[in-house]
């Protein structure tokens, strides 16, 4: 017979066909064993690797959140330090003015009472001087008109004693 037969001869296991003998084929098991155990350490390899990007990411953008509510809450502090201080400023400012103002005041107050005071001092010793020198001028008067026998004078000195 010069043909092949169609099927193989069983007792020669080279010539067994692939779809007869794979499921006796103990190699083909262990392949099997192997592709799943490659086939697990790949995916592992994988959702680590997965797991690993997701987490950096996860990460970066709970990292930028934190950050920019970090510079939110620090930029809010400095602000309201800043108005603070600015708000301090112009209140110690106005308060300075209105002590500088009262001060002015009393000060201008009791320089006015010293001048009033003084001034009514030289005003009242130079009608003093003035009064006295009248009463003396009038007194030597009368002094004379008495000596000398004036009637006239009499009746003035009267007149000036019990006014």
């Amino acid at each position: 017979m010069d043909s092949e037969p169609v099927f193989a001869n069983s007792l020669d296991p080279d010539e067994t066909p692939q779809n007869v003998a794979s499921h006796l084929d103990p190699n083909r098991t262990w392949h099997r064993q192997t592709d799943r155990q490659t086939d697990r350490q790949t995916d592992r390899q994988t959702d680590r690797q997965t797991d690993r990007q997701t987490d950096r990411q996860t990460d970066r953008q709970t990292d930028r959140q934190t950050d920019r509510q970090t510079d939110r809450q620090t930029d809010r502090q400095t602000d309201r330090q800043t108005d603070r201080q600015t708000t301090d400023r112009q209140t110690d400012r106005q308060t300075d003015r209105q002590t500088d103002r009262q001060t002015d005041r009393q000060t201008d107050r009791q320089t006015d009472r010293q001048t009033d005071r003084q001034t009514d001092r030289q005003t009242d010793r130079q009608t003093d001087r003035q009064t006295d020198r009248q009463i003396i001028s009038n007194l030597y008067m009368d002094y004379f008109r008495l000596v000398h026998g004036t009637s006239s004078i009499t009746q003035e000195i009267v007149y000036n004693v019990t006014t």
